[in-house]
């Protein structure tokens, strides 16, 4: 349990700035040995205040601090909260400290903590790495009624692309079958129209819009304060949707084969992810009765609640034998729930195409 507990946290830790702890700035061998002879011996005093999404202490609550040795070799110091939502543990970690919870019914949340190695030893304090007796603020989430959801980042796929599309012209995707609709694809109810277009003065543009009455698009925050590896909210909204979401950007390349990244959506600031309405059914007043929602995201550094997401990340283009622009390849991840009668987007980690993954 501890080995897949480290392996797991790592895991989501590789996509991240800190996957590796920077050494001290010096070349010199023996200098960086005297340095981890040094760390070895030194002291690490951390904390972890749990708190609900209402920032409500959790008290009593399973967690666990765990100090990196080096080498693979981790010092795990489990416990549960106090009265006040705080645990502490004391350990001697060479690299890296990390604080999170440890149950099943919750979504998993922790922070991380390296020690850089400095050359003039600025976060040594005698025996003592400082800040000694670091709080971190680790905001828990339970899992309330996760649903399966279908996906276009299926495991057996080597690649998300679709079929290449035409330029200037919308086209169905069938986000059930991951599919584009005929002729361009096998797909038979389209939840959205994609059109891409490029100028010649390197104008692009991506403009996605609803097929049915009463579809389209929210843009929401993803929700990063604390930790947890769920950032999106449990429902879809009920309204406010909007019936198109554009994206234009001006970037130009001559070649006929090459990218366009839509940054200015998302940035690492502000991360954020897209849901969608679709397959809008209503009654005699106009009332919807069902629909089914999907969600998308744009931050591939920063999204840790499910693997790697990065929709809109690029837009490749294929030309002719003139170099003129003719196609597009659009990439896409998302995740759509097929239930009409629930706006759930609590994903439950199971890849549909796959038959496999957990959460």
């Amino acid at each position: 349990m501890k080995t897949l507990f480290l392996a797991t946290i790592l895991a989501a830790l590789s996509c991240t700035s800190c996957a590796t702890t920077p050494r001290w700035d010096t070349d010199d061998p023996e200098g960086i040995r005297y340095f981890d002879t040094v760390a070895k011996g030194l002291r690490c005093k951390w904390s972890g205040l749990f708190v609900d999404e209402f920032g409500v202490p959790m008290s009593n609550f399973p967690v666990r601090i765990a100090f990196e040795r080096g080498n693979g070799d981790w010092q795990d110091v489990q416990g549960k909260t106090d009265q006040s939502g705080v645990f502490t543990a004391i350990g001697n970690p060479v690299t890296r400290v990390i604080v999170a919870t440890d149950t099943n019914e919750y979504y998993r949340s922790f922070t991380t903590h390296d020690f850089f190695h400095y050359k003039d030893f600025s976060n040594i304090d005698g025996d003592r790495w400082l800040p000694w007796n670091m709080t971190n603020k680790i905001v828990v989430r339970p899992k309330r009624n996760p649903v399966k959801m279908l996906t276009s980042l299926a495991t057996f796929r080597v690649t998300n692309h679709l079929p290449p599309i035409p330029l200037n012209q919308p086209i169905g995707l069938d986000c059930a079958e991951f599919e584009w609709m005929p002729p361009f694809g096998n797909g038979h109810t389209p939840d959205f129209t994609v059109e891409i277009s490029s100028t010649v003065d390197g104008t692009n543009t991506l403009r996605l819009a609803a097929v049915d009455d009463g579809g389209g698009f929210i843009v929401k925050p993803v929700l990063l304060e604390g930790g947890s590896r769920f950032v999106t909210e449990y429902e879809a909204p009920e309204d406010g949707y909007s019936p198109t979401f554009t994206l234009s950007e001006h970037w130009i390349d001559v070649r006929p084969w090459s990218g366009t990244y839509f940054h200015q959506w998302c940035s690492m600031e502000n991360p954020q992810y897209l849901v969608f309405r679709s397959r809008v059914l209503k009654d005699d007043a106009g009332q919807i009765t069902n629909a089914t929602h999907g969600i998308m995201f744009a931050d591939a550094n920063r999204m840790v609640n499910y693997k790697a997401q990065r929709c809109f990340e690029s837009i490749r283009w294929l030309g002719d034998e003139n170099g003129q622009r003719t196609n597009a390849l659009f990439d896409v991840e998302y995740r759509f729930n097929p239930d009409p009668a629930s706006r759930s987007i609590e994903w439950d980690g199971y890849e549909f195409w796959s038959g496999s993954g957990t959460r």
